[in-house]
């Protein structure tokens, strides 16, 4: 008999569906919640400079994030898709656009479903030598 302590936590992951989907899809989702509670900030803040700060430093952050967990991406165009959600926080940051309405949500939701679409089918395909891809 097998216990708990003899599973590698690659065994243990594979095994728990939770721990499979936020290792595929974590950094989409920490997207998502970034670009949502940014766009959320603007609409309270008081001034122009608040506004370009906040948008930087969270595209900072999202940048240097992408860079730690270069496993994350399937391939250059999930990547690509990635930064594309990224590139458009920072032009709404540094543009001089009045953010104080709620249309951001339908661009999150534009940008869920092409990044989300993408990234569900490049998984889901198998891999060159039969596995499915991480």
């Amino acid at each position: 008999m097998i216990s708990s302590n003899d599973m590698t936590d690659a065994t243990r992951q594979h095994n728990n569906p939770f721990a499979t989907f936020m290792a595929r899809w974590h950094y989409s989702l920490v997207l998502l919640v970034a670009y949502l509670g940014v766009f959320h900030t603007w609409i309270y803040a008081s001034s122009r400079t608040a506004i370009a700060v906040i948008g930087v430093s969270a595209c900072a952050a999202l940048v240097l994030y992408m860079l730690l967990v270069p496993h994350y991406f399937a391939n250059g165009m999930d990547r690509l898709a990635h930064g594309m959600v990224i590139l458009d926080l920072l032009l709404e940051a540094l543009l001089p656009i009045i953010h104080d309405h709620y249309g951001f949500y339908l661009c999150a939701l534009a940008f869920t479903v092409i990044v989300g679409w993408h990234r569900a089918r490049v998984l889901s395909r198998p891999a060159r030598n039969g596995t499915t891809q991480e």
